[in-house]
């Protein structure tokens, strides 16, 4: 072949029922030399005999010619790994790599990878990787020049963690080369915690801000709140908007004594106030809770919020008051709004201190006529309550006497009382309400309203006698009939 013979195609006939025999043992034999001139004489006899070979694998022949050349490069005197093929086969690839890796000959473990394309993540990136754990622990004048060699090296080189890189950097003792390294770390979470380790730990925090992670920003917080003084990390965390806002958030299911030194710290006197508040709600004794409302009281004041200072102000009144009342009488009154506590006084019959209550706390007269009215109805103090409707002109009106006499025992004798109070035109209203039908319909003719007795007939529509009425009463008013007085009939209605 090499001289041209032409008699080679005699030579290929003569060993036609061999030749992919004769082929592969060629491929075999040029992998277990040495000489570089012999594997290629081999190699091309190989390749001349495979193309009379029509079931021969093409991928043989290929495989073979790279094994070869990695073969070649690491028998190279400056590589020195002078091993055979079958030791090779044994070895693995990735052995070989990891030798070449020990031995510092990145540059051709990167070229043996991309030849043999091999996974970036099991190749070149991890090649690469211990390329620059190498260099980070090498003595270097400029660190600043290394980091960005290493970074426009691997910046296109995916799955590279900086951050193992930094670490490694940092045990070298090299802290400014290492936070240089973790800015090129584009995970956050992978970023923080060696900042941390290094004791950057307002640098970690930026970090965690920038990320936009709760945890992350949490976990900084609580490692600066744990390893540093007090004063030092209140004084660091209002610096941080976002962080301290997350750390009160936190701090209020799980440590509320250090919410309120950061509100001191932050001057928050509004969240201040707030907190004192919900702390004395949790409080048994009362002599504590009156403490914590008054502390609550004095950081309004410093917010300079009237209407907070004064709502906990009489708060504290409320319940200095209560406690009188429970000692005096009895009964359970702390806890209760003022309300509930006026409506207990007048339903107990206490009607001196519901008063002394109205005027310490400015009760207005309205919420106080609706209370008084609706507990003496209740009790059924019925003298009671004719007294009270009698003791000045009700702001509200005599139609809740009417109705509290109807809610609480049906009482028409008590009811007729204040009935005559009540103004013609809200006394249909009034009767349908408390479901007196006949009233309401003799009501609605007194007052000579058409649409109130449609209003009455379609209430009571099922109520034949009403109906009956109604329709009499329609007739009279169509003809002119005046309307009369019921005086004496249950109602007054004039």
């Amino acid at each position: 072949l090499q001289s041209y013979s032409p008699r080679v195609d005699d030579y290929l006939r003569a060993v036609k029922d061999h030749l992919h025999e004769a082929v592969t043992d060629c491929l075999r034999a040029a992998g277990h030399l040495f000489d570089e001139k012999e594997q290629r004489e081999l190699m091309r006899a190989a390749s001349f005999g495979k193309s009379f070979v029509q079931d021969m694998r093409p991928q043989a022949f290929v495989e073979m010619a790279h094994t070869i050349r990695i073969l070649n490069n690491i028998r190279n005197f400056k590589i020195g790994i002078p091993i055979t093929y079958d030791q090779l086969q044994r070895l693995t690839l990735p052995v070989l790599i990891d030798r070449l890796i020990a031995r510092r000959f990145f540059f051709l473990a990167v070229k043996i990878c991309n030849y043999m394309k091999i996974p970036k993540k099991e190749g070149v990136s991890r090649v690469l990787a211990h390329w620059a754990c190498y260099k980070v622990q090498q003595d270097t004048v400029d660190e600043n020049q290394l980091a960005r060699e290493i970074h426009n090296k691997l910046r296109d080189t995916p799955g590279i963690s900086f951050t193992e890189i930094a670490t490694k950097a940092y045990n070298r003792g090299k802290s400014a080369l290492a936070i240089e390294l973790l800015d090129y770390e584009p995970r956050s979470a992978e970023q923080v915690p060696l900042l941390m380790k290094m004791g950057k730990t307002e640098l970690a925090l930026q970090k965690a801000i920038e990320s936009g992670e709760t945890e992350l920003i949490y976990s900084v917080t609580t490692y600066m709140r744990d390893h540093l003084p007090s004063t030092e990390f209140l004084m660091k965390i209002r610096l941080y908007p976002v962080a301290a806002s997350l750390l009160m958030k936190i701090c209020k299911t799980q440590d509320r004594s250090f919410l309120i030194n950061l509100c001191y710290q932050d001057d928050k006197y509004q969240n201040l106030g707030a907190l004192y508040i919900q702390e004395s709600f949790v409080e048994k004794n009362l002599d504590s809770r009156i403490k914590g409302l008054d502390k609550a009281r004095i950081e309004f004041g410093k917010a300079q919020d009237p209407f907070k200072a004064q709502v906990t102000e009489d708060n504290i009144k409320l319940l200095e008051f209560q406690s009188r009342l429970q000692d005096q009488f009895g009964d359970q009154y702390l806890n209760k709004t003022i309300g509930d506590t006026l409506y207990q006084l007048i339903h107990k019959g206490y009607y001196k201190k519901a008063d002394q209550l109205k005027k310490e706390f400015a009760i207005p007269d309205v919420r106080f006529w609706w209370t008084k009215i609706q507990a003496l109805g209740a009790s059924h103090a019925w003298k009671e309550l004719e007294i009270f409707s009698k003791s000045k002109k009700s702001p509200i009106g005599y139609e809740p006497f009417v109705e509290a006499c109807h809610k609480f025992g049906n009482n028409k004798v008590e009811a007729e009382k204040y009935m005559s109070k009540v103004p013609l035109d809200k006394k249909v209203q009034l009767f349908l309400k408390i479901g007196y039908y006949d009233e309401a319909a003799e009501a609605a003719f007194q007052s000579r309203s058409h649409d109130d007795l449609n209003l009455v007939a379609s209430k009571a529509s099922n109520n034949r006698s009403v109906q009956e009425k109604i329709n009499i009463y329609r007739t009279q008013l169509s003809q002119g009939v005046p309307a009369f007085s019921l005086k004496g009939k249950g109602f007054s209605l004039s």
